[in-house]
């Protein structure tokens, strides 16, 4: 039985030989188009591709957009939804890969800084960074950890252990920004920190600081004191020294 082809098919075809010729002279409602190709068979995303552009402005947008916003449009499924913030993901570490390769050596705390401020550019929800350095403060890679809390920043330790195990960093530095613009340390941040800096001497890595950003300040806990009072208060030789002495005089 002959299958008839399609006027949508026949669009299809058309695009993908315009996309082969000359790719770059394509708007981003039709590069939107083509991508929806992969996961919408024999159905016309022109329009689709229209009202997701409409609804977020721009490709940037609708990239960096969760899966929940997405499935607002109509149209746009969870299929569909995660198919775009899939390839949103992949554009995204294949950014910060690039950025961490073109940074070689930190040099001081105002090269770090500025390494720092780099990654919260432009960024208008809460965000925290772990960076994995070598003996060398030559950086390995970069994690990103987004806070799905309103009022704190949370980090999965289960994928920090993971790059522990994977990286084997000996330093890493901690970042996360305040969106409000103040950088004073929360109670919730002391807790992360102390919880990281004890965590991290388990497996024989050193937490090199804490860095908060703001809309144009910034806070470090090194530069402040505030990790080696950390530092002092969670050491986990003497905590452990001192519980097994206990352990042994009651004994």
């Amino acid at each position: 039985m002959e299958t008839k082809e399609t006027p949508h098919a026949k669009h299809r075809e058309r695009m993908i030989n315009k996309f082969l010729l000359n790719p770059d002279s394509f708007a981003e409602h039709e590069l939107l188009e083509i991508l929806l190709y992969a996961v919408i068979k024999r159905q016309d995303t022109n329009a689709l591709a229209h009202r997701i552009l409409s609804y977020f402005n721009n490709l940037k947008a609708v990239f960096d957009a969760d899966i929940e916003t997405l499935q607002k449009i109509k149209g746009v499924g969870i299929r569909v939804a995660t198919h775009i913030k899939t390839i949103g993901l992949i554009m995204y570490k294949a950014y910060m890969d690039n950025k961490s390769t073109t940074i070689k050596t930190l040099k001081s705390f105002e090269t770090f800084k500025q390494v720092v401020k780099d990654y919260f550019k432009d960024t208008s929800t809460e965000k925290f960074m772990v960076f994995y350095l070598d003996d060398k403060n030559k950086i390995i890679s970069v994690n990103e950890h987004t806070s799905k809390n309103s009022e704190y920043v949370t980090i999965d330790t289960s994928l920090l252990l993971d790059q522990l195990a994977i990286l084997k960093p000996k330093q890493v530095v901690i970042a996360h920004n305040h969106p409000s613009g103040s950088v004073s340390p929360s109670n919730a941040d002391d807790y992360t920190t102390s919880k990281l800096v004890m965590l991290l001497k388990l497996h024989d890595v050193s937490l090199l600081d804490h860095i908060i950003i703001g809309k144009d300040k910034y806070y470090s806990y090194f530069a402040e004191g505030r990790l080696q009072n950390i530092q002092k208060i969670t050491d986990i030789d003497k905590i452990l020294q001192k519980s097994i002495s206990e352990d042994n005089y009651e004994s």
